[in-house]
C-alpha cells in the first residue's frame, strides 16, 4: 500500500510539473493575427482557379510554432469540401518563394462553412528574425477535381509584414521554389503566426520525459529499499 501511494503521488507531482512548465514557454510567444475583414474572398483551387496561394511575412522571433489560414465554403465556391490541398513554408527573397522547402504537410480537405480555421502546428521551425518568408497552401499534384474552389478570408490588417501572394504554377510543385515569379494581390489573408524564442517540446516528449522520470524513482526507491 505504501508503495502505491508513493508511486501514485510521484506520477501526480511530475505531471503538475510538466503542466507547469509548458505554459511558461507559450507565455513568452509573439503571436501575429490578421483578422478577418468581411471583404470579398479570393478563390483558391483546381484550374481554372489559382492553384496556390499564400502569405508573406516577417519572422518576429527565431522559431515559428504555427500559422493558420481561414478558408470558406459558401454560394460562390465549388465543391469546396471535395478540394485537397498541402500547406507549406519556404523562405521569400521579395518575389518567389526559395528552396529548399521548410514545411510540408499533408493533405488535407477543404472547408464545409464559412470561416474554417486550418492550423498548421510547426513544431518550432527555426527562421532569421527579421527576414521574410512565404506560408502557402496549395492544390498542385494532389489530384483536385477540375472546377473545385474554395475561398481565402481576408484581412484589412497587415500586422504580419507581408501581403498576400499567388502563383500560376499548375501541377508543378518544384517551380514554386525554383525562381518562378510569384503576384501580389494587392490584399491580406486572414493570417496568424505564432514565434516563440526556443523551441516548445511537442507532447510525445513531454510524455517520455515523465515515463523516463517515473521510471528513474522507481529503481532509486528500489535501491534504498
Amino acid at each position: 500500500m505504501r508503495r502505491s501511494h508513493h508511486l501514485r503521488t510521484l506520477a501526480a507531482t511530475l505531471v503538475a510539473a510538466c503542466t507547469l512548465a509548458l505554459p511558461a514557454r507559450v507565455a513568452h510567444a509573439q503571436i501575429v493575427s490578421q483578422p478577418t475583414n468581411n471583404a470579398p474572398l479570393y478563390g483558391f483551387g483546381a484550374d481554372p482557379f489559382v492553384p496556390t496561394i499564400g502569405q508573406t511575412f516577417v519572422a518576429a522571433n527565431s522559431y515559428l510554432t504555427s500559422f493558420s489560414f481561414f478558408l470558406t465554403a459558401d454560394a460562390n465556391t465549388v465543391s469546396a469540401d471535395q478540394l485537397p490541398f498541402a500547406a507549406f513554408l519556404a523562405a521569400w527573397d521579395g518575389t518567389s518563394a526559395v528552396g529548399p522547402l521548410l514545411y510540408a504537410g499533408p493533405a488535407l480537405l477543404g472547408p464545409t462553412g464559412v470561416g474554417q480555421r486550418y492550423q498548421v502546428q510547426s513544431q518550432g521551425i527555426a527562421l532569421t528574425p527579421g527576414a521574410f518568408y512565404v506560408a502557402f497552401l496549395s492544390v498542385s499534384g494532389l489530384g483536385a477535381p477540375a472546377g473545385a474552389m474554395a475561398a481565402v478570408e481576408l484581412s484589412d490588417d497587415a500586422s504580419a509584414g507581408g501581403e498576400l501572394v499567388f502563383a500560376q504554377n499548375g501541377d508543378d510543385l518544384d517551380a514554386l521554389t525554383q525562381g518562378g515569379a510569384w503576384s501580389g494581390a494587392g490584399v491580406q489573408a486572414q493570417f496568424e503566426a505564432t514565434f516563440s524564442p526556443t523551441t516548445v517540446p511537442e507532447p510525445a516528449t513531454v510524455v517520455l520525459f515523465a515515463a523516463g522520470m517515473l521510471v528513474v524513482g522507481l529503481a532509486t526507491r528500489r535501491r534504498r529499499a
